[in-house]
């Protein structure tokens, strides 16, 4: 069994040592990286064979509060659960805030926000475009209405749908209750994208 094993060993050396000693004499110095080309790709199995991550028309995406940082060292905030957050402190402009990846040249229509709202108060989700010199452009801010629990409601952006435009700036959604404690909980927020 010892006797094959190194026999098998010395034949795989000699056959990798004669490919490379051929690609040299040919001239081939360096490394070698096998490219892909040759690879045929499967076609899919609805037959298309195109490359788009996407079709066109319309599609969602969705974030969570529980993904979002706070934008200050000086916001204390708790995860409720449900990807739901509350702040823990009341502080003005206490935001947490979730960059979102969106493809270029498709277009934002508008957004689901989802809370859990018990008090009078009403806290909000914030999408805008933040530029590379700290200009912010707000593409619309929605709040929580009402103080009868979980909650959502659906609006298309104010100005039309949005052309995602990433060289202009990044796109983030702003969660903000400004009050102490689990009765403004921000879940999360869900985009209707379309693609082109």
């Amino acid at each position: 069994m010892k006797k094959n094993k190194i026999l098998i060993t010395m034949l795989s050396t000699m056959v990798v040592g004669a490919s490379m000693a051929q690609e040299e004499a040919d001239g081939q110095v360096g490394t070698y990286m096998q490219t892909m080309d040759s690879v045929t790709k499967p076609t899919p199995l609805d037959g298309r064979t195109n490359e788009k991550g996407f079709d066109a028309g319309l599609y969602y995406l969705f974030f969570s509060a529980s993904g979002a940082s706070p934008n200050g060292s000086a916001l204390d905030y708790t995860y409720s659960g449900a990807g739901c957050m509350h702040q823990n402190n009341s502080i003005a402009n206490g935001d947490l805030d979730v960059n979102l990846q969106l493809p270029d040249g498709h277009s934002i229509r508008g957004y689901r926000y989802y809370w859990y709202d018990s008090s009078a108060s009403s806290s909000n989700a914030i999408l805008f475009q933040l530029d590379g010199q700290g200009g912010l452009t707000t593409l619309d801010n929605y709040a929580s209405t009402g103080d009868t629990g979980y909650g959502s409601e659906y609006n298309n952006l104010t100005g039309g749908d949005h052309v995602v435009n990433n060289t202009n700036g990044a796109y983030v959604i702003r969660f903000n209750s400004n009050e102490d404690g689990n009765t403004q909980r921000m879940c999360g927020v869900r985009i209707a994208m379309v693609a082109p």
